[in-house]
């Protein structure tokens, strides 16, 4: 199969809320024609083969024949510089757009694989490690991820998400070139390089280049006493503190309230956290977010290795407020608060 980044079907749709699955060219243009003048526009970055019996795509099906990154720092192009003249070596076929405030880049893969996920993931960050650039972690094997659909317009940041020609990544063009093209949309031609990349070397069923030492270190300095009761805490946090059978989205605003928490003369360390969510939490369900257990909820994929945890701990990533807790259905009862950081 010739490689694409867009034409290929069944994809997911949204804005972002993925509300379509877009079947084939029409669907999709229909959908993008419709939203563009009103609203960010994204797609899915794989093709989903397969359904559930409700007619849900199952993400797990994701035909897995690019490795998406997405760079947003303030060396956002700096960045794209080191994976272009990488891919230069190789002459490896990649696609590259801005995203508004920084950039995309698509490098697309021999989909022959025997554990894709592991091998996307395993590549990912071996190369983030290999070029030392700044990626959002939250990209790494990640099969459902989402991108801004090319010469759309990303209202936040007021520009729009234009290809980027291999010209200026050669020639080094300046951020304030990019920024300025950015203004309207553009009919560069954003492709570059020739040859499929092979990720042989990272087809294992394991983590590799993984960035959770720490954590591992951690995990072996449980503090079995740690108290997990606290009176001065709001309804939620309480709630999620006596739910051995916590969701994973549970799990993590129960690790970003106990970082963030203003309700106590003192805050909780790292291991303290992991101690209270390993005596709140079931043994499965501990094992599934730090280990590679799929726990005791029903689910289709295995553990999250600490990997969740520790991009929680080490990005600036901020508590939701109450109303987003609530369609989470994650807030027990109205307490007042309109945002559980606080006291009131």
């Amino acid at each position: 199969m010739k490689a694409t980044l867009l034409n290929d079907y069944p994809r997911s749709m949204g804005n972002p809320r993925q509300s379509l699955i877009a079947f084939n060219k029409k669907q999709r243009d229909d959908y993008i024609k419709r939203y563009i003048k009103h609203t960010d526009l994204y797609i899915s970055v794989y093709k989903f083969p397969e359904f559930d019996e409700n007619g849900k795509l199952l993400r797990n099906s994701a035909y897995i024949d690019k490795a998406f990154f997405d760079l947003d720092s303030d060396y956002w192009l700096k960045d794209l510089w080191k994976i272009h003249d990488w891919c230069n070596k190789g002459d490896i076929l990649r696609n590259n757009r801005m995203s508004g405030r920084g950039a995309h880049t698509t490098i697309f893969i021999d989909p022959n694989l025997n554990y894709p996920k592991q091998a996307l993931g395993n590549f990912q960050r071996w190369l983030a490690k290999e070029l030392d650039i700044d990626i959002d972690r939250t990209i790494i094997g990640d099969v459902a991820r989402i991108f801004r659909y090319p010469n759309t317009y990303n209202f936040k940041a007021r520009r729009f998400c234009i290809p980027i020609p291999r010209e200026a990544l050669d020639k080094r063009y300046p951020e304030s070139w990019y920024f300025k093209m950015a203004t309207k949309q553009q009919k560069f031609n954003a492709w570059a390089g020739n040859k499929l990349l092979s990720l042989k070397r990272f087809d294992e069923d394991e983590l590799m280049y993984s960035e959770i030492e720490p954590i591992e270190a951690q995990l072996e300095d449980i503090k079995e006493d740690i108290e997990t009761e606290y009176s001065e805490f709001p309804p939620c946090a309480k709630s999620w503190l006596s739910t051995p059978l916590l969701t994973d989205r549970g799990k993590y605003m129960l690790a970003l309230f106990l970082k963030d928490q203003l309700y106590l003369p003192y805050s909780f360390d790292s291991a303290e956290i992991i101690s209270i969510m390993k005596k709140t939490l079931s043994n499965g369900e501990f094992q599934h977010y730090f280990g590679n257990s799929r726990g005791d909820l029903k689910r289709r994929h295995y553990g999250h290795r600490g990997v969740k945890y520790y991009s929680l701990m080490t990005n600036s990533y901020y508590m939701p407020d109450c109303d987003a807790l609530k369609n989470y259905n994650l807030c027990p009862l109205d307490c007042g608060r309109i945002h559980p950081i606080y006291k009131s």
